[in-house]
């Protein structure tokens, strides 16, 4: 059973969201991030990550295990990174997951060069757009693959990188 909150849906641990509702909250999540500075190629390389990452459940603990792990859309890990910066109203909150994105720009945390992506930082992923050479398709390929190794890091990204390119053209 899914419950919404702020507009948003979400579902207790073992509990998925149908495809609708996540559909919904990855439309949200879009438009958030196009407000806030990112290119609809920025946006969509995030997106797709938070689909493989949470399957777009603002509620969702990694494993489905509470207070263990990362949390939310991003699997903030621990989850008090992000549960100690929002506060109160931390749990099952799509648009201040949205929101930490945000203040992780502004404030040069979670996004870091990597030795796949050097050259490109939060600020400059950001701005994305097709380069010569690049159609659409790749280009939003690139972003799901930028967000993996330069925010999320993953021990081993290789197995969930065509999911998150998928997922971020969808």
């Amino acid at each position: 059973m899914s419950y919404q909150l702020y507009g948003w849906y979400w579902a207790p641990p073992d509990e998925p969201l149908t495809q609708e509702e996540k559909e919904h909250n990855a439309n949200l999540m879009m438009s958030f991030l196009r407000q806030n500075g990112f290119t609809k190629y920025a946006a969509a390389g995030a997106v797709g990550n938070a689909w493989a990452e949470s399957q777009m459940n603002p509620g969702r603990w990694q494993g489905d295990t509470p207070y263990s792990g990362g949390y939310g859309l991003m699997q903030w890990t621990p989850y008090t990174k992000y549960s100690d910066w929002a506060g109160a109203d931390w749990e099952n909150n799509g648009p201040l997951e949205c929101q930490r994105l945000i203040y992780e720009r502004e404030n040069g945390l979670q996004f870091f060069p990597s030795t796949q992506f050097p050259q490109w930082t939060y600020r400059k992923y950001c701005r994305i757009e097709p380069e010569e050479g690049l159609t659409e398709r790749e280009t939003i390929n690139l972003c799901a693959e930028i967000w993996v190794y330069n925010y999320l890091r993953p021990a081993d990204p290789s197995g969930s990188l065509a999911n998150r390119k998928y997922h971020a053209r969808y």
